[in-house]
This record gives structure tokens, C-alpha cells and sequence, in this order.
């Protein structure tokens, strides 16, 4: 896949975070804001858009695919920089968690949680 833009230093490229086209511990540093739980509908590369899914469960277990993909290709010695905002239920009162749930669920998966940044 060719490249979206690069300046020799940095290369983006425009791809589902479900395959990433990068070769295996390539990458230093991953910083994303995946879209947030029914937020928006985004219009992505292919069919499988996440964010619009039936659960939060299911959101969950869509983002934790994507990010067994940003496993494969961060570096041993990488970071990841997640940013997740929550939603609230359908009566208003309560919020979901989104960010606490997939905290949990990354680590779950072998994934250190090393810290949280309330915006």
C-alpha cells in the first residue's frame, strides 16, 4: 500500500486499523481517538464501521480487535496513546464507561494500562 502522505521522517497511511499495512513491531508511537460509542456516524474504508454497533459489548470487542492489530505492529519498546470519550444510557442519567470498561479490556487482553487523562 503506498503511503498518504510522508516527509521521510513520519508516514501516514489511510487503512482499516483492522489490517494495518505495516510490517510486524515497526511502529514507535500509536496515538488515535477511535470513533466514540454512537457518537457520529463515520464513513470508513470498508463496510465494518465501528462505533455504530447494537452494545457496548460489542463496540468493545470491535476496538479490542483493532487493537490486537496495533499489537502486532508496535514495537517492543512502544506506546500506545489512547483517546475514548463515554455516552450516556438512553434515560440520560448514568454514563456507560466506555473508557473505564475498555481500559479493563485491554487489560484483560495483555495490555498495561499505565495511566488515564481526564479531559
Amino acid at each position: 500500500m503506498e503511503p498518504f502522505w510522508t516527509n521521510g521522517w513520519a508516514t501516514l497511511y489511510h487503512a482499516s486499523a483492522q489490517e494495518l499495512p505495516l510490517p510486524d513491531k515497526s511502529v514507535h508511537i500509536v496515538a488515535t481517538s477511535p470513533p466514540y460509542y454512537l457518537q457520529r456516524a463515520y464513513k470508513g474504508v470498508d463496510e465494518r464501521v465501528i462505533g455504530e454497533e447494537a452494545t457496548p459489548e460489542e463496540y468493545l470487542q470491535n476496538l479490542l480487535a483493532c487493537f490486537r492489530e496495533v499489537r502486532r505492529v508496535l514495537h517492543d519498546t512502544g506506546i500506545l496513546f489512547v483517546n475514548l470519550g463515554d455516552k450516556r444510557d438512553s434515560s440520560k442519567l448514568q454514563k456507560l464507561a466506555i473508557p473505564e470498561r475498555f481500559g479493563l479490556a485491554m487489560q484483560q487482553d495483555g495490555w498495561l494500562w499505565r495511566d488515564t487523562i481526564v479531559w
